[in-house]
C-alpha cells in the first residue's frame, strides 16, 4: 500500500508542478497579490479598518513571506502547490482511519483529479483549506476511536487555522461536529459530553482574540 501512496505522491507532485508558474494571473490572484503585500502589523491595521472583509489573514500572511513577488505567477502559487501535494498522502491517511479498503482508491483518485490540480496551481487558499480539513478530521477520528484527550489539543488548533485561513471553513467546522454521533465499532464507548464541551471551548478561546479585533 505504501508503494501505491509513494507512487501517487510522485504523480501528484508531477501533475501539480507541471507549468504551474506559466499561466497568467487571473482576477482572484490579483486580489491575493494586493492583499499579501502587508506584513502582520499592516494586516491587523487593515482588518481593524475593514472588519467585514470577506477573507481572514492567515493565507495572505504566509504568502507575504515571498514578498516582494519578483515572479508573482510562481510566488503566489507556492503555498497552494505545497498543500496540494501534501493532500495526496493525507487523504490516504484519513481514509485509512475509516476503512483500509477505500484508502488506496482515495490515494489513487486525488492525484488525477483535475479540479484539485487546478486549485493546487491557483494563488488562493483552497488547497490549504482542504488539507487542514483532512488533518482536523484525522485527529477527530483518532479521538473518537481512542477517547484520548491529547487529540482534542490537536483538533482545536487545526480548526482555528482553518478559520483564520478562510471563513468558508465555518460550515465545515460546524458540520464536523456530527462525527460525535459516529460509531466506529460496537465495542468502542461513545465520547462524553465533556469532550465536546472541552473541544469547542478550546476552539472558542483560540478564536476570541480575532473576534474581538474585528
Amino acid at each position: 500500500e505504501w508503494l501505491i501512496v509513494i507512487s501517487c505522491l510522485l504523480i501528484g507532485f508531477a501533475l501539480r508542478c507541471y507549468t504551474f508558474d506559466q499561466k497568467s494571473l487571473w482576477l482572484d490572484e490579483i486580489h491575493t497579490l494586493n492583499d499579501s503585500r502587508d506584513n502582520l502589523a499592516g494586516q491587523l491595521k487593515f482588518y481593524q479598518e475593514n472588519p467585514t472583509y470577506l477573507h481572514p489573514p492567515l493565507f495572505f500572511i504566509l504568502t507575504h513571506l515571498f514578498s516582494p513577488f519578483p515572479q508573482p505567477e510562481r510566488d503566489l502559487r507556492i503555498i497552494p502547490l505545497v498543500f496540494g501535494i501534501l493532500s495526496v498522502p493525507m487523504i490516504y491517511i484519513l481514509a485509512r482511519s475509516f476503512s483500509h479498503t477505500i484508502a488506496s482508491f482515495c490515494a489513487l483518485s486525488l492525484p488525477f483529479m483535475a479540479y484539485h490540480i487546478y486549485f493546487s496551481q491557483e494563488g488562493r487558499s483552497y488547497s490549504m483549506v482542504m488539507f487542514l480539513g483532512m488533518v482536523a478530521l484525522y485527529f477527530f477520528v483518532q479521538h473518537l476511536k481512542t477517547s484520548e484527550k491529547k487529540y482534542l489539543f490537536l483538533i482545536a488548533p487545526v480548526f482555528a487555522l482553518l478559520f483564520y485561513t478562510s471563513y468558508s471553513a465555518i460550515p465545515f467546522i460546524m458540520f464536523s461536529q456530527m462525527f460525535w454521533f459516529y460509531q466506529f465499532s460496537d465495542h468502542e464507548k461513545k465520547p462524553s459530553i465533556s469532550s465536546f464541551l472541552f473541544l469547542n471551548g478550546l476552539l472558542f478561546l483560540l478564536l476570541i482574540p480575532w473576534l474581538l479585533l474585528v
